[in-house]
């Protein structure tokens, strides 16, 4: 039998990707647009490399933009909360989640399974529930957690780290999104967790009110697009700042007496968020690192990275 978390792996990496089509042809439906007869194809200029500073600042804009960023816009009609099995991003998306759609409504025993475009993201979701505290949404989650299927002629629960995920536009605070309450809320288990940003002044003074009322907005807004994108997503309001960390995670996962040993899921995470954001744009460290070559201390610049943070016990 395989360990919890690698049970995961195979629900988000493995199950739902074997035997996949080949790539999507175009990024729309109806494959590639034919050019008319006789027409030269236009040649489109190769875009010119992005800087480190222009990836960041894309990688903000999509997940921890600016404080004063909106609220997401929601797709028309679509104001219930979801569960999320899986998400795809990428330009075989369409192809892939097709793909584990069959399976989850098959293999899986979920015909009531269907996608949804979020952003970017293309999601396997079940059910429309009218909060995480909606009788059919609870008992749906535990019910979908423990659905087995058989991978390698092992019975594997493939959907154990499916989620509730809220709509666009839900308003207030959110306490099933609350990293305090991870613990009581998933199991004793959950150790640690991956900050991927933060919100709070930029000059080290005192935050006022209103500062901290905009920290825990951002925050939590960033917190319902990275959950509608797919991932596990909580935020932590501190006394200065307010944080947004990914995935819950425990001994299987990371274990302090043997570094460098993580488990796959954590290992995704960590290449799909390598920064820790403050204020949505990545922050340069100086470093002291030894030269292999001399032997002597020089200083690097180094972009901050994201990190494993413990989850509070109450």
């Amino acid at each position: 039998m395989f360990k919890k978390t690698d049970r995961t792996a195979i629900a988000l990496f493995g199950w739902l990707t074997l035997a996949a089509g080949p790539p999507a042809l175009a990024q729309m439906p109806g494959g590639p647009a034919k050019k008319p007869p006789g027409q030269a194809p236009k040649q489109t200029p190769r875009p010119a490399p992005k800087s480190e500073q222009d990836r960041l600042r894309e990688e903000a804009r999509d997940v921890l933009g600016p404080a004063k960023r909106k609220t997401p816009v929601a797709e028309a009609g679509n104001t219930s909360w979801h569960i999320v099995i899986a998400a795809f991003k990428g330009d075989d998306r369409n192809d892939a989640a097709a793909h584990g759609l069959r399976q989850v409504q098959g293999e899986g025993g979920l015909p009531g399974a269907y996608l949804e475009q979020r952003g970017e993201m293309l999601v396997i979701a079940y059910g429309k529930y009218t909060g995480p505290m909606d009788k059919r949404a609870v008992a749906d989650l535990d019910r979908i957690k423990k659905i087995e299927v058989v991978v390698g002629g092992s019975p594997q629960r493939p959907f154990e780290a499916c989620f509730l995920s809220p709509p666009a536009d839900i308003p207030g605070t959110v306490p099933e999104f609350d990293l305090r309450n991870a613990r009581k809320l998933t199991g004793d288990w959950v150790l640690y967790t991956l900050q991927v940003g933060v919100y709070s002044r930029e000059d080290g003074k005192e935050a006022t009110a209103a500062d901290m009322a905009e920290f825990r907005k951002a925050a939590e807004q960033a917190v319902v697009q990275l959950r509608r994108e797919g991932d596990p997503a909580y935020y932590y309001h501190g006394p200065r700042r307010s944080m947004v960390t990914v995935g819950l995670f425990g001994m299987d996962d990371f274990d302090p007496q043997a570094p460098g040993v993580e488990s796959p899921v954590l290992r995704k995470l960590r290449q799909k968020y390598p920064h820790n954001l403050l204020n949505g744009m990545g922050v340069r460290r100086t470093i002291k690192i030894t030269d292999p070559k001399t032997g002597a201390q020089v200083k690097r610049e180094k972009i901050e990275s994201s990190a494993l943070v413990n989850v509070p016990k109450d």
